[in-house]
C-alpha cells in the first residue's frame, strides 16, 4: 500500500484523491452513490470527461489535469476510465494511507522530543 500511495503522490493523483475525499465526506457520499450519480450514460465506467463535469457541477475544486491524473492512476486497462470498484478501492486505500501517515507523523514528533527518549 505504501508504495502505491507514494506513486499516487508523485503522479499528482494523491492531491486529487484528497480533494475528492473531502468532497465525498462533506456531502456524506459513498463511492457507490457518487459513482451512480456521476455515470451519466450508465455504462458502468467513468470517463475523465464525465468525472470532471460532475466535479465541476458540484463545485469540487479539481482541475481537468488533476482528474485526468487520478483516472490514469486508477486505470487498469489503459482506456482512461474507472469502474465503481476501482473508485471504492482507491478511496478506502487513500483513507487508510492518510491514517497511517498521521500515525507516523505523531511517532516522529514524539521521537524527536527529548522527554520521550527516556
Amino acid at each position: 500500500m505504501l508504495q502505491r500511495m507514494r506513486a499516487s503522490e508523485v503522479s499528482g493523483a494523491g492531491e486529487a484523491f484528497a480533494k475528492l475525499d473531502r468532497f465525498m465526506r462533506k456531502y456524506q457520499l459513498t463511492a457507490k452513490t457518487f459513482f451512480t450519480a456521476t455515470d451519466k450514460n450508465s455504462d458502468g465506467q467513468l470517463s475523465v470527461d464525465e468525472l470532471y463535469a460532475a466535479l465541476q457541477k458540484a463545485k469540487c475544486p479539481m482541475n481537468f489535469r488533476q482528474v485526468r491524473k487520478m483516472v490514469a492512476y486508477l486505470d487498469q486497462d489503459g482506456d482512461m476510465t474507472m469502474d465503481e470498484g476501482e473508485l471504492h478501492a482507491a478511496i478506502v486505500e487513500y483513507r487508510a494511507f492518510k491514517r497511517a501517515k498521521m500515525f507516523m507523523n505523531q511517532v516522529l514528533e514524539r521521537s524527536s522530543s527529548h522527554e520521550q527518549l527516556l
